[in-house]
């Protein structure tokens, strides 16, 4: 098993609810960075799922 090495950008959370987040991540693997909405749409991606939503397919609050 490698190692392998994340670029994660948190834009936005919620104080006092920590699950509720908004962010980018970039790595190997991601022809693009990828958008998360939720912590566990980021856990699935660094668990190598990578089928989180794409900079161009993301949904605008």
């Amino acid at each position: 098993m490698s190692m392998q090495s994340y670029v994660i950008r948190i834009y936005r959370y919620k104080e006092n609810r920590p699950d509720k987040l908004v962010g980018t991540i970039e790595g190997e693997g991601y022809d693009v960075p990828a958008s998360f909405t939720n912590i566990e749409e980021l856990w699935s991606a660094l668990n190598n799922n990578h089928t989180i939503l794409t900079d161009s397919e993301s949904v605008s609050e």
